[in-house]
């Protein structure tokens, strides 16, 4: 008896001090996703602050419907911190760049343009006293990638520190977070960004390391770093985020309770803008699945382009004759390494609502997606995909996030402009999908092809149209479940 009691009065102490009822058997297979479509704009690099403002508002708008008996995963997109690169005052003409405000020539569209193209440019020049430093630290550090290595003090302070203090947040007390005891949520958020490799370094053990620092940063401290909710202590400064190694990777972190880091996985086969930065590519050690705590569910992270390399050599890297590597079977390997739920950190870098090399670009999308959740030998149950969407420079990122559940029979969602087959698309991807829990709406209806192209043009940079840069920021809830499938939220 003297046991038992001893036993009650250990669970009450453990809802007191906040630490979750354990799970039941339902709640261990799953989990609820929220899917954050989010707009990115160079005002949100304006200070140090302004992206961790902005996803503290877009996760506590999701708040009202976590769960308390299972855990709740927040998934942004990729390059997410993008901008942040560009934080501060010393980059202002930079994000005047980015913004369009400065004249640059026009191409024809799906190409990295000169305008984002002179905004690199740019702020490689803004960093140069940092790009010094890695050329040095790391001897034949390639021009580019030293200006890349560069950004990784800013990038710290203003997209990775903002996350992992809203993950803080949320497993804390109200009123940024669910509460203690009873009340108390679970959360993990997802986000993406160009960084290497880290460390903290104290000045007092390496002074050279004070000039990574962003002087606007020593001179008024970190606002980011604080004590006590919705208030500013603003800290002076001790130390700089240092790369550890030369190779800086795009990247999906997952943060969790207390603003832990609970994994991170990089991309495999850099694109377009990754080659551009000079970003350096995954390698096979670095595909592995994100557990969830306390859950069966794994997520394979496939960050752009990743989400369609499916082939027969799985985790076998490919080197080409120029010493780069690929993974031509990221996905496949994925599943291959245990995991059941595909996450996509998407960002197209191109217009949505036009043909690409591989036709009707919203059509190929659902290849890719779908297709990895339905494709039978995949181990995928369950997709989720979150669209970056906005305009840098002459930049375009767009698209419509969904949730994907393999044996779901829905009434079928369908991306715009899907409906229709032409010569050039893939066909087996077309038309409404059964298996679409959830999809985000585009800006407008769906409709003929010719005039979702006039609609895109419009959303376009340097259109001056009054729909220039409007792209749809909106969230997706699904409820997931290893044992009960996929249902949207109540």
């Amino acid at each position: 008896m003297a046991g038992h009691r001893r036993l009650v009065y250990l669970i009450i102490l453990l809802l007191l001090a906040g630490v979750p009822a354990p799970a039941t058997a339902s709640d261990a297979a799953g989990a609820r996703v929220f899917v954050i479509q989010h707009r990115t704009h160079p005002d949100l690099a304006q200070s140090y602050d302004a992206l961790y403002r902005e996803v503290r508002a877009l996760v506590q708008a999701q708040k009202p419907g976590f769960s308390r008996t299972r855990p709740n995963i927040v998934v942004f997109p990729a390059y997410t911190g993008l901008i942040s690169m560009a934080t501060g005052p010393r980059f202002a003409s930079v994000r005047d760049l980015l913004k369009g405000q400065e004249p640059y020539a026009a191409t024809e569209p799906g190409e990295h343009r000169p305008g984002f193209k002179a905004a690199a440019a740019a702020l490689g020049a803004g960093y140069g006293s940092q790009a010094a430093y890695y050329a040095a630290r790391f001897p034949g550090t390639p021009p580019q990638r030293a200006a890349l290595l560069a950004s990784t003090d800013t990038v710290v302070r203003s997209f990775y520190n903002a996350f992992e203090r809203v993950a803080r947040e949320l497993n804390g007390p109200a009123p940024l977070g669910c509460g203690v005891g009873p009340q108390r949520c679970e959360v993990y958020i997802v986000a993406g960004a160009i960084l290497p490799d880290f460390e903290r370094v104290d000045f007092g053990n390496d002074p050279s390391a004070l000039f990574l620092v962003d002087p606007e940063i020593l001179v008024n401290g970190d606002p980011v770093l604080e004590h006590g909710p919705l208030t500013y202590v603003i800290q002076p400064v001790e130390w700089a985020y240092r790369a550890r190694s030369a190779d800086p990777r795009t990247s999906a972190f997952m943060w969790g309770p207390g603003g832990s880091l609970v994994g991170r996985s990089s991309r495999s086969n850099p694109g377009d803008l990754e080659t551009l930065l000079g970003v350096a590519p995954g390698g096979a050690d670095l595909v592995q699945p994100l557990a969830v705590p306390g859950t069966q569910l794994r997520l394979g992270v496939a960050i752009g382009g990743d989400v369609r390399a499916r082939s027969a050599t799985a985790c076998r890297p490919s080197v080409d004759a120029l010493g780069g590597s690929s993974m031509p079977g990221h996905v496949t390997c994925l599943s291959d390494r245990g995991a059941n739920v595909l996450v996509h950190l998407g960002a197209t870098g191109s217009r949505w609502a036009e043909n690409g090399s591989r036709g009707w670009r919203p059509t190929a999308a659902t290849t890719d997606d779908w297709g990895a959740v339905t494709d039978p030998s995949l181990g995928f149950r369950f997709g989720i995909t979150s669209y970056l969407v906005g305009n840098l420079a002459d930049l375009v990122f767009d698209g419509q996030s969904a949730v994907w559940a393999d044996g779901y029979a829905g009434d079928g969602l369908s991306r715009v402009g899907s409906l229709e087959v032409h010569e050039g698309d893939e066909s087996h991807a077309a038309g409404p999908k059964a298996e679409a829990v959830a999809m985000a709406p585009w800006v407008v209806p769906d409709g003929p092809r010719d005039s979702l192209r006039a609609v895109s043009a419009r959303l376009a940079p340097g259109s001056g149209d009054p729909i220039e840069g409007r792209y749809v920021q909106t969230s997706l809830c699904v409820d997931i479940d290893l044992s009960a499938g996929a249902t949207p939220c109540p």
